[in-house]
């Protein structure tokens, strides 16, 4: 059966961005950074100057392949960027306190913060090249400064732009604003067509590429096969970090059961917690790699709502109890049968739906939701 792909949604496109953000930031200076998207909008460069009270810092981030010459937008206040550069190059947080109080992005900060914001493009650059099926990365362009009632203004365009806006705080500072802007003819391409503000749309952690999985997912063995009777309805989503080829089938199977979309991550690839945020994260761990028990311990840190399954190719008691240390939510064993795994992930899909909070109206958008000192 040929998958349907289904296009692409800016508005949880760009807040997986912010989730990568999120982690490759704390990485880099080595601190704890908690996001949340606070807006979704259509706003003018001129809404941006306009809602401006202080100095902000402007990363620009030139797309490439099928979007070549467009450019993405990260926009801070000058006091979060001294925050972000400054935690970088450990500079003691009295000082910190001060030079972000002056709300200025200058000297030794300004020339770090050239890091901060190369890194910045990265963790969007990677959600992109997943995200998007291939046809968009992203890398620095440059970054700079804008402060009220600059005569120059050019550094954010000239065209509409589609903004997401979102909190950051960094460890022992209060949150601050920001947010990314990616010009309109560029957001429509990624959306799919218009973008309709206040429509539904899937969580910030689904997965909305070219290739995104139906619950026969592209790229698992056996996807051609017929499974006795339609699949049940579909209650979340599940990506599986393999290692055994005959597991695939299994889990293909399960998850068509149990109402999971199943998405088969790259033998090679290490799971990133914030793009697997509102998923479930099933880790197959043979007895030769002990390191797949510290991806569990680390989606768990970061993220601990995030429900961790995890599949032991040779399962001994010293396994199951590391599997319990490191925070997994359920443990299973090889020999792995469809019954078995369809009552553990049944168990994990109900919890999970269980500590979901109710649904919300989007709150209505303010009217400028620049970065504000």
């Amino acid at each position: 059966m040929a998958n349907q792909a289904r296009k692409p949604v800016l508005k949880p496109l760009l807040e997986a961005c912010v989730w990568s953000i999120r982690e490759t930031l704390s990485s880099l200076v080595g601190r704890k950074i908690e996001v949340a998207p606070t807006g979704f909008t259509a706003n003018t460069p001129d809404d941006i100057v306009s809602g401006m009270r202080g100095q902000v810092a402007i990363v620009r981030g030139a797309l490439d392949k099928d979007f070549a010459g467009k450019t993405v937008r990260f926009v801070c206040e000058a006091g979060e960027a001294t925050t972000l550069a400054g935690a970088m190059m450990m500079t003691p947080d009295e000082v910190i306190v001060e030079r972000r109080k002056a709300g200025l992005l200058q000297g030794e900060e300004l020339e770090a913060f050239a890091e901060v914001a190369n890194v910045l493009c990265s963790a969007i650059d990677t959600v992109l090249r997943q995200r998007l099926g291939g046809t968009a990365g992203m890398r620095l362009q440059d970054h700079a400064t804008l402060s009220p009632g600059a005569a120059d203004t050019s550094v954010l365009g000239e065209t509409d732009f589609f903004q997401l806006s979102f909190s950051i705080e960094v460890e022992k500072f209060h949150a601050t604003s920001a947010c990314i802007l990616v010009d309109r003819e560029t957001g429509e391409k990624w959306n799919g067509g218009p973008v309709q503000f206040g429509a539904a749309a899937p969580a910030a952690g689904a997965t909305v590429a070219e290739k995104t999985v139906t619950p026969h997912a592209a790229g698992v063995e056996g996807e051609g096969e017929e499974d006795d009777g339609p699949p049940a309805p579909v209650r979340g989503h599940l990506a599986a970090f393999l290692v055994d080829g005959n597991t695939a089938t299994v889990v293909r199977k399960t998850c068509r059961r149990v109402g999971l979309e199943v998405d088969r991550r790259p033998r090679s690839e290490v799971p990133n917690p914030a793009l697997h945020k509102e998923h479930i994260v099933l880790i197959e761990v043979p007895p030769n790699d002990e390191r797949r028990f510290d991806w569990c311990r680390r989606i768990k840190t970061f993220h601990p709502q995030t429900k961790v399954v995890l599949l032991l190719t040779m399962p001994s008691r010293a396994h199951v109890l590391h599997a319990a240390r490191v925070g997994a939510d359920a443990v299973l064993g090889h020999p792995l049968s469809i019954p078995h795994l369809v009552s553990k992930l049944n168990t994990v899909v109900e919890a999970m739906l269980a500590a979901a909070p109710p649904p919300t109206a989007e709150p209505a958008a303010p009217k400028s939701d620049a970065p504000n000192a």
